[in-house]
């Protein structure tokens, strides 16, 4: 509660369902204050669109071409003791979530024959 949550699609261009996605989140969240900026991430002015306190990202930060200007521009709107966290896929974790395939049970099997041969 209390919160100005504003939201963006950092790097533009991306697949044309994610416009249809957030007119419908927009859509369905209408009795909230949810703002969505219509600008990529590497976009971001203090000037126009003032500070931050959170900046957070999840599956997301990969599919940005220009990472550097990205994370130039979201750290010049972020307040003094603003905080970015982004999280995004490991493939060397035994989970993928980008395909939904749960290696794991895979990764044990293959673990226990090694665990077996010694």
């Amino acid at each position: 509660e209390n919160y100005h949550v504003i939201a963006l699609e950092p790097a533009l261009g991306g697949f044309s369902v994610f416009e249809e996605i957030k007119n419908a989140v927009l859509d369905y969240y209408s009795h909230i204050d949810l703002a969505a900026l219509r600008i990529s991430a590497k976009d971001l002015d203090p000037r126009k669109h003032s500070e931050f306190d959170l900046i957070y990202s999840n599956n997301v930060i990969e599919h940005i071409p220009d990472l550097t200007s990205t994370f130039s521009a979201m750290n010049s709107v972020l307040s003094g003791k603003g905080l970015m966290v982004h999280a995004c896929p490991n493939y060397v974790i035994p989970y993928e979530t980008h395909f939904g395939i749960p290696v794991l049970k895979l990764f044990l099997d293959y673990q226990g024959v090694c665990s077996v041969r010694g």
